[in-house]
C-alpha cells in the first residue's frame, strides 16, 4: 500500500520509493519552505543561557543566508543541551538522498564547537572549560561565581549536606566563605590510617554565620547584575 511522505508531499510504496498517488495538504504547523524552518527556530532563543545567545543569533543568521528553494523541505530539531554544547539537528532534504544537507550541517557543527568554547553564562570565548552537570560551559569566572552561589544557597537553606553532615571539610569550601570563618573554629583531624590531616569546620559553625552569608549572598546577586 502507498505511505504518504509529508514532508516531500509525495507517495512512497512498500520500498519506500516516490510513486504517483493522491496529493495531500500536509499539516499547517509543517515548514513548507527553509525560511519557515528557520523561523520556528527564532522562538527557541528564550530557552538559551544568555551567554549563548550571541552563538544562537549568528547562528541564524548564517542559515539565512544560505536559504534558497533547494533547501525547502529541512527540518529543525529543538534544541538540546548535553556535554557542555547546544545542539540543533537537521533532517531532510529535497537533493541530498542521505538526508543530510553539507552546508547546513556545517553551520551546526559551528554552533555546537563553539558553544563548547564559549561561556553559557557570561558569553566569554574559553580555552579551558568547566561544565556543570554536563549542561552548561562555564568560563574560570563564573566557575567560581555558581560553586560559590549554589554553596551560599546550599547553606542558607539548611540542605542535609550542611546540617547533618558530621563535618564540613575545609578546602571543599569557597574563598569567599572561608574569608569570614573565625579562625578558631577551624579545626584538624587526624587521618592516622590514611597518613594525613585534613581541616574542618562544624555545621553549627557555618550556621551561626548566617547575617554574614546573607550579606555576601547580596553582594554576590548584586556583583552578577542581579
Amino acid at each position: 500500500m502507498p505511505h504518504a511522505n509529508i514532508i516531500r508531499n509525495d507517495c512512497l510504496d512498500d520500498d519506500l520509493q516516490p510513486i504517483d498517488g493522491p496529493e495531500f495538504d500536509p499539516p499547517s504547523w509543517l515548514p513548507k519552505t527553509f525560511k519557515e524552518a528557520i523561523e520556528q527556530l527564532a522562538p527557541q532563543r528564550d530557552y538559551v543561557p544568555q551567554g549563548w545567545r550571541p552563538v544562537f543569533d549568528e547562528t541564524l543568521v548564517k542559515l539565512h543566508n544560505v536559504s534558497c528553494s533547494n533547501r525547502h523541505g529541512i527540518e529543525f530539531s529543538e534544541i538540546a543541551f548535553g556535554q557542555g554544547e547546544m545542539v540543533i539537528a537537521a533532517q531532510g532534504s529535497q537533493n541530498d538522498t542521505d538526508g543530510h544537507d553539507r552546508v547546513v550541517q556545517g553551520i551546526l557543527n559551528r554552533l555546537r564547537q563553539a558553544s563548547a568554547a564559549t561561556c553559557s553564562c557570561c558569553g566569554t570565548r574559553i580555552g579551558v572549560a568547566y561544565r556543570r552537570e554536563s549542561f552548561a560551559t562555564l568560563c574560570n569566572r563564573c566557575h567560581v561565581h555558581e560553586h560559590l552561589e549554589q554553596t551560599l544557597d546550599d547553606i542558607l537553606a539548611r540542605k542535609p549536606s550542611y546540617t547533618q553532615a558530621p563535618l564540613i571539610e575545609w578546602d571543599a569550601l569557597p574563598a569567599n566563605i572561608q574569608s569570614i570563618v573565625p579562625q578558631d573554629q577551624v579545626k584538624t583531624l587526624n587521618l592516622t590510617a590514611l597518613g594525613g590531616t585534613i581541616r574542618y569546620v562544624e555545621p553549627q559553625a557555618l550556621l551561626a554565620l548566617k547575617p554574614q552569608l546573607q550579606v555576601l549572598k547580596q553582594a554576590l546577586v548584586q556583583a552578577r547584575g542581579g
